[in-house]
């Protein structure tokens, strides 16, 4: 998979998603996403997949929603391939940003009140997710 490098100064605070699917569905879990946290001054950044970006881009713009559109050189990806690719260093180089928040279609912000991820910034956490136990 060819990963286009990009390295423009966009801000201390990134959010990303990656997604191939052309699924409107998609929009609406960043928009919930982009409601909550651009007025925190978060950046966006989608990665869609192959032949799908002037699809993307016409959303996005009539819903008057700021987004960085990237798309990728496939039009699927399995988990090992978005695993593969989310620890990249090439990738994770071309975000250029200080703090970033990776999300998916199957997440959501359901109390915008209660839910600051400055507040684990402020923190100066290096990494918050979910607690799995597992006995590996």
């Amino acid at each position: 998979m060819n990963i286009n490098i990009i390295n423009q100064n966009i801000g201390e605070k990134m959010a990303v998603i990656i997604d191939c699917r052309k699924d409107i569905e998609i929009f609406t879990v960043i928009k919930n996403f982009y409601d909550v946290l651009h007025p925190l001054f978060w950046t966006f950044r989608f990665y869609c997949g192959k032949d799908t970006l002037l699809f993307w881009k016409d959303i996005f713009e009539n819903a008057n929603i700021s987004i960085q559109l990237f798309e990728l050189s496939v039009s699927s990806l399995n988990y090992k391939e978005h695993s593969n690719l989310v620890k990249n260093k090439d990738f994770l180089l071309s975000l250029n940003a200080k703090w970033l928040l990776t999300f998916n279609t199957h997440s959501w912000i359901l109390n915008p009140s209660f839910f600051n991820p400055d507040f684990f910034i402020n923190c100066q956490y290096s990494f918050v997710g979910a607690s799995i136990n597992n006995d590996w």
